[in-house]
């Protein structure tokens, strides 16, 4: 592996390593915040509710929940990213294992999508169930973004596919030699 490439990766290392422990600390301290006080005012006014209203106990737990599983998955796929990146700095790229970890960043970036899309529906149903307009409303949303991310995972897991025949073919090879 050239240079400059050893030193992407290493950069792309630490961005990925830095982007998870953000994500994990601010959808930590967002559902605290949630769970403690409520919605803060600026998604309340995101939703249109009121941010004088308070929320019930069981509201603010299901919100809370919520924030947990809607960051899942792209914390995953920044965990096999990280993980992608240390195999191509000790220069283990056409590997098995590589191969693997391309097919599993681009399932969880389909399934970051999907998981969006339902927990925004549902999201807008919990943070507006009492409202005062006698109920919640649902709000599902598909982006022409989402719809990228989703080719892109579907990219990924073909190019992790071929990678992993590749993988097999070069050891089924350098068996008989």
């Amino acid at each position: 592996m050239s240079p400059a490439v050893s030193r992407m990766c290493s950069v792309l290392l630490i961005m990925s390593t830095l982007m998870l422990i953000f994500t994990l600390v601010g959808a930590t301290v967002l559902a605290f915040f949630t769970m403690a006080s409520g919605l803060p005012d600026f998604l309340s006014a995101w939703i249109g509710r009121d941010p004088t209203m308070v929320m019930p106990v069981l509201q603010r737990l299901a919100v809370a929940l919520l924030i947990v599983i809607a960051v899942a998955p792209g914390c995953a796929m920044l965990w096999f990213l990280r993980r992608l990146m240390v195999e191509y700095t000790a220069g283990r790229v056409f590997t098995d294992t590589a191969a693997k970890l391309v097919l599993r960043i681009g399932q969880f970036l389909i399934l970051g999508v999907f998981v969006s899309i339902i927990v925004g529906g549902l999201g807008s149903v919990v943070a507006s169930y009492d409202a005062s307009t006698g109920g919640g409303s649902v709000s599902v949303e598909v982006s022409s973004g989402d719809l990228l991310v989703a080719l892109i995972g579907g990219l990924l897991i073909i190019i992790g596919a071929v990678m992993g025949d590749a993988a097999r073919l070069r050891a089924e090879n350098e068996s008989f030699i």
